[in-house]
């Protein structure tokens, strides 16, 4: 990667910015467990009343300097993300 950081920008606007994390350092001696299955995520989603057009995926995203785990799902009303951890 040639930089952290991608901008898409579409005639005088930005759509899109990105920033990409160099490098994450996790305790492995400690334990993680998820606070929602992704039957859960299922669940919590078509109760909304959204249509599934995928399997629900776990991704993480840089939230006030901290990496956060959610479970994203792709709907007919776009992407839902419920928090995983």
């Amino acid at each position: 990667m040639d930089f952290p950081i991608r901008v898409t920008v579409e005639g005088s606007r930005v759509r899109r910015y990105e920033r990409y994390v160099i490098s994450v350092a996790i305790d492995q001696s400690r334990k993680y467990t998820l606070e929602e299955t992704w039957q859960n995520v299922i669940n919590k989603t078509a109760a909304e009343g959204a249509v599934i057009k995928a399997v629900p995926e776990l991704k993480y995203y840089y939230e006030k300097e901290e990496l956060i785990l959610y479970w994203e799902i792709e709907t007919n009303q776009g992407k839902i993300r419920y928090k995983a951890q």
